[in-house]
């Protein structure tokens, strides 16, 4: 994911290129709380078959989320899964 292309922006006043990065922030934030959720939903749904940090890493590499907020998806996703960082579950016999 790259930031918007701001050359186009030039003949947009100060005020309307900050309110256009605004915009773009509010996406940004949208899609790493999207990423985020399902995240921590697919790691809830393999807690029994994969340590956390295996399922996230295969999550990582089954959806494209984009490199530069992936580490935001990551950290918010274990801050959500502390309940099961923090106690994980007992292996099945």
């Amino acid at each position: 994911m790259t930031a918007p292309n701001l050359t186009a922006g030039r003949r947009f006043s100060a005020a309307t290129r900050l309110r256009l990065q605004l915009v773009f922030a509010r996406a940004v934030e949208a899609l790493a709380d999207t990423y985020q959720r399902q995240a921590a939903e697919f790691v809830r749904r393999l807690k029994s078959r994969l340590p956390v940090e295996e399922a996230l890493q295969r999550y990582f590499r089954e959806v494209s989320v984009p490199a530069v907020i992936e580490e935001t998806v990551r950290s918010r996703a274990l801050i959500s899964l502390a309940e099961l960082v923090e106690s994980p579950p007992k292996p099945e016999n």
